[in-house]
């Protein structure tokens, strides 16, 4: 099973009145590295402790984010290998609930859209939470990366339906987009280039910006266009993974290592902003510019391959893709792929279809070949 790290987690309130924060006295780092569990929670206001609670008394499963109100209510997300849950917390520390992340969404809606890996179910990644109050009562509500609003409220213990109250929280919505995105702009400079070395402090800006890009298209906030467009341009790489064999010299050397899963001599680096920014602005009725979301750098002397952009006729391209062209024709014909599968890639083209090209290659023996091919209905309509 594979090892899932539990670090000390904190959250102030919106206004900064409250801070909720669970610690482990195991490996007191607090970096979660090694089996941590007995977290103790800590509500304090305005410096002063409110209430103290040890881990039983919240959840059997540890804690991953904490989420607290300006009137001190508190909700943690909790995380394992299997469980996952939401739990909520009155002003006094008193547990109200604990709801299992299935009951959270519609029957086949957490399945479908959810993170499942061999660390456990991630549904909450770029979402957006807030406490709302409704009918003067104290809710949660979270937005996920897939557009489900989850809502509870507090202070009955109770999921509840948003469709009554959905003017109120869009605008909310709306609101945070363009304030987040506007804030966000500050950073343009430094998120153009390389990932920075204090990635603590860097990752819960990044993520707050995601979240907004993904949910200015979920909301159609089309005052956002703008703003969407500065993202799109951006250069930051969010991740980079093996890249199948392009051509003969990229095939496998003697000295790769084993854990190399494609095993060649070149990384696919994917850019943080300009996938998600493209899918948003498709979203809001507007036009993505056509940046590359991805490019191509050879292990060997750090050069990169950088694929066409602003390509204005792909669907016309689409038409010329052969089964038993080299994956590298395909890329230089449609320029990058939006999404990323594992044997497979997907071009969303002008008239709302999306191309799937399926390659494959013989391990060691040639470079990787398209082997197929399917028009979809449009991945950014019908997928997160």
């Amino acid at each position: 099973m594979t090892w899932l790290g539990h670090p000390d987690v904190a959250a102030w309130s919106h206004e900064r009145r409250f801070r909720l924060e669970a610690v482990s006295p195991d490996h007191p780092d607090g970096s979660g590295f090694g089996e941590r569990e007995d977290f103790r929670y800590t509500l304090t206001e305005e410096g002063k402790f409110v209430w103290v609670a040890e881990q039983a008394a919240v959840s059997q499963i540890p804690p991953r984010d904490l989420y607290v109100s300006d009137r001190g209510w508190s909700v943690v997300r909790t995380h394992s290998h299997f469980p996952t849950s939401l739990v909520g917390l009155s002003p006094l520390g008193e547990r109200l609930f604990e709801f299992q992340a299935e009951e959270l969404f519609a029957p086949g809606r957490l399945e479908r859209f959810a993170g499942w890996t061999s660390v456990g179910c991630w549904w909450n990644d770029e979402s957006h939470a807030w406490f709302p109050i409704l009918e003067g009562r104290e809710h949660f509500c979270l937005r996920t990366r897939w557009g489900d609003r989850v809502l509870v409220d507090l202070e009955r213990r109770q999921k509840v339906d948003d469709q009554p109250y959905r003017d109120e929280l869009e605008a909310h919505e709306a609101a945070w987009v363009l304030e987040t995105l506007r804030l966000m702009e500050t950073h343009e400079t430094e998120w153009n280039g390389s990932w920075p070395d204090d990635d603590a402090s860097f990752r819960p800006t990044l993520e707050s910006a995601i979240a907004a890009i993904v949910l200015a298209g979920h909301s159609r906030v089309q005052q956002a266009e703008a703003l969407l467009r500065k993202f799109e341009s951006l250069r930051l790489v969010r991740w980079r993974t093996s890249c199948p064999p392009l051509s003969e010299e990229d095939l496998r050397p003697e000295s790769a290592s084993d854990n190399d899963w494609f095993g060649h001599g070149q990384d696919l680096e994917y850019y943080m902003f300009r996938a998600p920014a493209t899918v948003a602005l498709r979203r809001i009725g507007a036009t993505p510019t056509g940046f590359s979301s991805c490019r191509i750098s050879r292990r060997s002397d750090a050069t990169a391959l950088v694929l066409p952009e602003f390509i204005p006729d792909l669907v016309a391209r689409a038409e010329t893709v052969r089964t038993g062209m080299p994956l590298i024709n395909a890329l230089m014909t449609l320029g990058s792929p939006n999404r990323l599968g594992g044997l497979h890639w997907d071009w969303d083209l002008e008239d709302e279809q999306t191309l799937r090209l399926r390659f494959d290659y013989e391990y060691d023996e040639k470079i990787a070949r398209i082997d197929g091919s399917e028009l979809l209905p449009a991945a950014w309509k019908t997928e997160d």
